[in-house]
């Protein structure tokens, strides 16, 4: 691999465009030459003229970033696909890989909901999201901010209103989110299979796609009440919360004295507020087999970082020594961790600097930009 293309696109919080140019700095310093198109202020008859006048070994977008507007299948070399959302908001860029692309996710069960709703890629890998390079020490001392949450609001209820005028489809939905939401164990599109069998349909979702925006929904409900839950748990014992995110404005938890409000900010911005922050909330509701950016980011960033435990995630970090754990089953439980750890400067030190070290090692850019290189070469052996 000698040349890539990167394709940089409009995205919340501008931060794929943050990670794109963090991703191309990884290649570079692995020696190979990196454009990036920028579609804030170019078009496809620039992309066209630019790939027709380079050979490049592969071109690179997040969440497939243009893959289903422009014909990349007469181009040579492979499209690389990096998914850092859920498979099932992107169902139509996906059907557009080839048997020449790249496919990466971010959660093991992907597998299982991109062979439910897409056409299987050839090439499909496992990538997570990561964290920016690490090149500073900070001590608890300096730290302002108790515990920080980031994230938008969005009301479960109202999602789940959508659906009261079909009785029966709210029956459905009603049956999966209480199979999943304290039982994350459970992955709420399996499970939706499993009801739709118990009353006798079969579904092909490939062939019928009637039912993908009420799957859709179930998983926006459950990620979104579990948010509110966990959330209602910390701010009803007391402790003191800071939320960065739109739409908190119109949720009830204003009426808390303990909480503190701030509208969104850009994904740079968000990194020099986590540096303020003792500990670093992540609600993952939908993460069944993986993890979220935010645990990385806040480990980056010497926090400690709170977070929902899944399989995977239990692979990479030691409970109590990197990350701290809780599990939706045990939500009463986040309370106290909390204030364990709030009242040890000392214990938190320790398992920041932890979290640090172990993301210098393995989870910046510049770690992922060799995963993907060595992805390309299994792929494409060297000849």
């Amino acid at each position: 691999m000698d040349k890539v293309l990167f394709i940089k696109g409009l995205s919340q919080y501008n931060l794929m465009r943050f990670w794109v140019d963090s991703l191309a700095i990884g290649f570079e310093k692995q020696n190979i030459e990196v454009d990036i198109i920028d579609f804030k202020y170019v078009d496809l008859l620039y992309l066209e003229n630019l790939i027709a006048h380079n050979n490049y070994d592969a071109i690179i977008g997040f969440n497939g970033w243009l893959i289903n507007q422009f014909n990349f299948k007469n181009i040579k070399c492979p499209y690389i696909f990096i998914l850092i959302d859920h498979p099932i908001d992107h169902i139509d860029r996906i059907n557009h890989l080839t048997d020449k692309d790249i496919l990466t996710i971010i959660d093991r069960n992907d597998i299982y909901t991109i062979d439910k709703f897409c056409n299987m890629p050839k090439n499909v890998f496992l990538l997570p999201h990561a964290a920016q390079e690490v090149n500073y020490e900070q001590r608890f001392d300096e730290k302002m901010i108790d515990v920080l949450f980031s994230g938008s609001y969005l009301d479960p209820e109202e999602i789940r209103g959508k659906w009261l005028v079909h009785p029966i489809l709210l029956s459905i939905f009603d049956e999966v989110v209480n199979r999943c939401l304290f039982e994350p164990q459970n992955y709420y599109i399996s499970e939706f299979e499993k009801v739709m069998k118990e009353k006798g349909n079969f579904l092909d979702f490939k062939e019928d796609g009637s039912f993908v925006v009420l799957v859709q929904m179930i998983g926006r409900y459950i990620y979104s009440k579990r948010r509110e839950l966990v959330l209602k748990e910390i701010l009803d014992s007391g402790i003191n919360v800071e939320i960065y995110g739109n739409g908190w404005e119109n949720s009830s938890f204003v009426n808390y004295p303990n909480i503190t409000l701030h509208q969104s900010v850009s994904y740079w911005a968000l990194q020099d507020i986590m540096k303020k922050a003792k500990i670093i909330l992540n609600i993952a509701g939908i993460a069944n087999d993986g993890t979220h950016e935010r645990v990385f980011a806040g480990m980056s960033n010497q926090s400690i970082v709170l977070t929902n435990e899944t399989p995977y995630l239990k692979e990479l970090f030691e409970d109590s020594v990197e990350v701290i754990f809780y599990n939706f089953s045990d939500i009463s439980s986040v309370p106290a961790k909390i204030n364990e750890l709030l009242s040890s400067n000392e214990e938190m030190n320790k398992i920041s600097y932890n979290a640090m070290r172990a993301i210098i090692s393995q989870h910046t850019w510049n770690e992922r930009a060799k995963e993907i290189i060595e992805i390309f070469y299994s792929v494409y052996p060297q000849e």
